[in-house]
């Protein structure tokens, strides 16, 4: 049998044990802050890492003489809105852009504006992709200022003249006899428009080009091809050795001229 002082000694605490209780949970709870601590150290030092291997945007450069220009290769010609057209407007308006490294036209705003037709600009200047601008020989982004001269859109391809057929195989195909060649305008020069152009004509049997109707245009340049066609006289298709007349595409490459851009 065990007395009730007896049990009393049995769970008294040593003093000794204690002390050294507490000295552990003391190290434990340290050993937890400086964890902790370790944890939000490396974790900053991860956010400023990731932060420095982001790439700051790079500024769009101003056009040099060192630089090779860019050079536009598609995009849509702006379409005339119905107020332009009520109001018969034409003229020149300008957009100022950034080209940047991979071609693509952005940030576009009006320099020079020509109601109603601004926004109808912006639209068609943001399908534009061109070859980007190089300095030294590597991509670089580039302001840009594309001037733009608007003219009211030539009458709708109409239905050609009783006795006009298509040009099929079996006819004689039309030479050149005389005529001009497409003159470049200011515009194509400045922007450095190059490809390959086409219009579906009628071709008289006289050997005359009417009737135009583009189906693959070149910006800035399709005035100036229609105009050089519409001067031009062919000898004209024959079917079965008689002179017809047909409709016919014109395929027209343009390359840009080994000359200086004029003032």
């Amino acid at each position: 049998m065990i007395s009730r002082r007896a049990a009393g000694e049995n769970t008294r605490v040593n003093p000794n044990e204690q002390t050294a209780t507490d000295k552990l949970a003391g190290a434990l709870a340290s050993s937890r802050r400086i964890a902790a601590a370790l944890l939000v150290t490396a974790a900053t030092a991860a956010t400023t890492a990731l932060a420095g291997c982001a790439e700051e945007p790079k500024a769009p450069l101003k056009m040099t003489p060192a630089m090779t220009p860019p050079v536009l290769v598609s995009g849509s010609v702006p379409e005339y809105t119905p107020e332009a057209i009520a109001q018969r407007v034409e003229g020149r308006v300008a957009a100022e852009c950034v080209i940047t490294e991979e071609g693509a036209v952005t940030q576009c705003r009006i320099v020079q504006s020509l109601p109603p037709m601004d926004q109808a600009v912006l639209r068609a200047l943001a399908t534009w992709r061109c070859n980007p601008a190089r300095l030294d020989g590597e991509p670089v982004a580039v302001e840009h200022v594309f001037a733009l001269r608007l003219a009211l859109p030539r009458p709708a391809w109409s239905a050609p003249p009783p006795g006009v057929i298509p040009f099929h195989e079996g006819m004689t195909r039309p030479t050149l006899i005389s005529g001009l060649d497409p003159v470049y305008t200011k515009e194509a020069l400045e922007h450095r428009i190059q490809g390959d152009f086409r219009a579906k004509c009628v071709l008289s049997k006289e050997g005359a080009v009417t009737n135009c109707l583009v189906e693959r245009s070149m910006p800035f340049m399709d005035q100036s091809i229609l105009d050089a066609l519409m001067s031009r006289r062919y000898t004209p298709a024959t079917f079965n050795g008689v002179p017809v007349s047909v409709t016919y595409t014109f395929n027209v490459r343009l390359v840009l001229p080994r000359r200086p851009i004029p003032d």
